[in-house]
């Protein structure tokens, strides 16, 4: 196994009985410690007209080897949408134990934005408990669902359900306190009713023992659970993160591959234009090279024209010269013989 300690956070409203509880556990495990340096720490306990009582912070007090337990500020309003955003992000590890509890904030604190702040011990939290103050009876329990529910969806297991000041409150009470939150699907074997420890003198009895014992095994099996969801939730974030990731290298392929496909587009279109201009430039000079033969073979026609016009007409004149000079010496020598 990965992680062999769990983390156990305590929810509850201020003066529910939070640091008294986790004195009880500290008493329990000191006393049943067989050999050891035993725990010496004692959480002072609030006063319930206090919000928050002395707790503003989250505290982690390391319990056993395997469990760590996180007493937390007290909080009233159990519907409280951004105490429950707070909430989830103090089990999924995005808030430091060092950092001020903000559950009702009109700044944006009970956000989902982590802390810059390295957890102390643990960064994510495996389990919850819910303490309820058992003196306000069913009233303590009926406005709690949103706040099992939320704790439900973070860890994949439902809170397990600390029941104070049981010195103080009758059996038909808790009877009832018990059916309610069975009807909001708490297995009753979740569900621990304790007598408050105030005193670092007082002793634990039997079945205070044997409560806390079994709310500790119950804390170290929804922690295993809880651990386990969160490793499963790192993985699909992981990869989600890998997915996301190689989807963004293929648009960059793609894009790299589409820029190339234009450059070659761009350089064949270029390649064709200047091979087309080429051939209209050749084209043009073939024309007009066969203009330049034709005009040429037209004006050696036209000389020849001429010179066969000039010789015909040399001729005709050297004919008709011929043919007066006949007649003159005709006439000349028929003009003698009259005379004669």
């Amino acid at each position: 196994m990965e992680n062999t300690t769990f983390c156990c956070m305590l929810v509850g409203s201020a003066g529910a009985g939070k640091s008294s509880f986790i004195n009880t556990l500290i008493k329990y495990v000191n006393t049943t410690k067989e050999s050891g340096q035993k725990m010496t720490r004692y959480i002072p306990t609030a006063k319930s007209q206090v919000m928050g009582g002395h707790t503003m912070t989250r505290e982690p007090i390391k319990l056993t080897d395997d469990l760590i337990i996180v007493d937390n500020r007290g909080w009233h309003d159990w519907n409280n949408e951004a105490a429950l955003k707070e909430l989830s992000a103090q089990i999924h590890g995005k808030r430091s134990f060092d950092d001020d509890v903000k559950w009702d904030d009109d700044s944006d604190s009970a956000t989902d934005d982590e802390s810059e702040t390295t957890l102390a011990i643990t960064d994510k939290v495996d389990c919850t408990a819910l303490v309820l103050n058992g003196v306000g009876g069913i009233d303590a329990v009926e406005n709690i669902t949103e706040l099992i529910e939320t704790c439900r969806q973070n860890t994949k297991r439902p809170p397990s359900i600390v029941i104070t000041h049981k010195d103080a409150i009758s059996d038909e009470e808790v009877k009832k306190m018990i059916g309610f939150l069975e009807n909001e699907q708490i297995d009753p074997a979740k569900i621990f009713v304790v007598k408050n420890v105030t005193s670092k003198n007082e002793s634990l009895d039997d079945n205070t023992r044997s409560c806390i014992c079994d709310f500790i095994g119950s804390c170290q099996d929804d922690g295993e659970a809880g651990a386990s969801a969160h490793r499963r939730r790192e993985n699909v974030e992981e990869k989600r993160e890998k997915k996301k990731v190689s989807g963004m290298q293929k648009e960059i392929e793609k894009g790299q591959h589409e820029l190339k496909k234009a450059e070659i587009a761009e350089a064949k279109a270029r390649l064709e234009s200047e091979t087309e201009t080429k051939k209209e430039m050749d084209s043009m000079k073939e024309a007009a090279l066969k203009r330049e033969l034709e005009s040429a073979e037209r004006l050696q026609d036209m000389s020849e024209a001429n010179r066969k016009k000039m010789n015909d007409l040399r001729l005709k004149n050297e004919s008709d010269m011929h043919a007066h000079h006949k007649i003159v010496v005709k006439e000349y020598y028929e003009g003698r013989l009259r005379k004669e």
